[in-house]
């Protein structure tokens, strides 16, 4: 994510916040390659995902990079969905592990770094202004002002 920001410019707050999910993604795979270790061992050598999940995953992300490197004004918008969504598999994958980890410290470890980019998510989601149609008195809707 570092090239992009040689490339594209955001605010920053904006490229603070997606440094700060790109370096806990980081240190949270160091932190899950360690763990393996413990006991019961995790093996990493294989994903375990079928070839033709693995292609639609690299499909997706460079469809997403392309997107982003072709954004013009909406980029830092774009640049917040894909991270929120990141945050939300991330999170959830985690939790999910964490709930079906025999190890308790793995599992800690895990539940830890959900909770992490679930709080990731939230700031990312807290960026994104959306303008909602505001109801009126009799139900009809109209815009809200800007």
């Amino acid at each position: 994510m570092t090239l992009i920001f040689a490339l594209k410019k955001v605010s920053e707050p904006i490229e603070t916040l997606v440094r700060q999910v790109g370096d806990a993604a980081a240190s949270g795979e160091r932190s899950i390659r360690k763990m393996a270790v413990l006991l019961p061992p995790v093996a990493y050598n294989s994903d375990g995902l079928p070839l033709i999940e693995v292609s639609t995953r690299h499909h997706i992300a460079n469809q997403l990079a392309k997107s982003l490197l072709l954004a013009g004004d909406s980029f830092e918008l774009q640049l917040l969905l894909t991270q929120q969504n990141a945050c939300v598999y991330i999170s959830a994958l985690a939790s999910t592990l964490a709930t079906a980890e025999s190890n308790a410290e793995r599992s800690a470890m895990l539940t830890a770094l959900a909770r992490d980019f679930t709080a990731f998510k939230m700031q990312l989601v807290s960026h994104l202004s959306v303008c909602q149609p505001k109801a009126t008195p009799q139900g009809s809707s109209q815009a809200a002002p800007k």
